[in-house]
């Protein structure tokens, strides 16, 4: 028997100017390509803990960290995959590819760095998960990210991030709440 939770969530349109693209955690990380999950690292072997498989295969994707600041406060949004490809037009691995050509060097990639003073508009889902005592984190949904030029959104990608902040209802945001049945975790 599945335990129901009733969950209400919330859906947040912000604007705001990436200010950094922060590389303390790096910008990538390798991911099983049955489930996306991060692989783990056991002597020699990369394993996945969800799929169980011995013969893993993995794939570099990315994981880039944004310092989003919309004027009134800042917020770190994680980007992933085909969302970051979306936005730089060339994917991790390829470009993992060419910066080990290029000698290995620990610097961000050019792409990467181009994001910083570009303004967007992001949609971020708040849930009941962003408030608990080890998450403070914010997840885009999969509808529009719109990059912002002279002050009107431009062209449109799909992204999905987490962010971390702790306001339920950050300033310069629209909202739309929403209710949702999910399984207690």
């Amino acid at each position: 028997m599945t335990n129901q939770l009733h969950t209400h969530e919330a859906d947040f349109i912000c604007k705001g100017r990436v200010v950094e693209v922060m590389q303390q955690n790096g910008w990538s990380f390798v991911s099983c390509t049955g489930c996306s999950t991060k692989l783990d690292k056991f002597g020699t072997s990369l394993r996945c803990t969800r799929c169980i498989n011995p013969n893993i295969i993995g794939v570099i994707k990315y994981r880039v960290e944004l310092l989003v600041d919309d004027g009134n406060d800042n917020a770190t949004f994680v980007v992933f995959g085909r969302e970051m490809l979306k936005l730089t037009k060339q994917d991790a691995a390829g470009l993992t590819l060419a910066e080990m050509n290029g000698g290995g060097d620990v610097e961000l990639p050019q792409c990467l760095k181009d994001l910083a003073g570009k303004d967007f508009v992001f949609q971020i889902r708040v849930t009941p998960f962003n408030f608990t005592p080890s998450h403070h984190t914010f997840k885009t949904n999969e509808d529009q990210f719109l990059q912002v030029e002279g002050g009107e959104p431009s062209a449109s990608a799909s992204v999905k991030a987490t962010g971390e902040g702790n306001e339920p209802n950050p300033p310069a945001c629209g909202v739309k709440e929403s209710g949702r049945k999910r399984p207690h975790e």
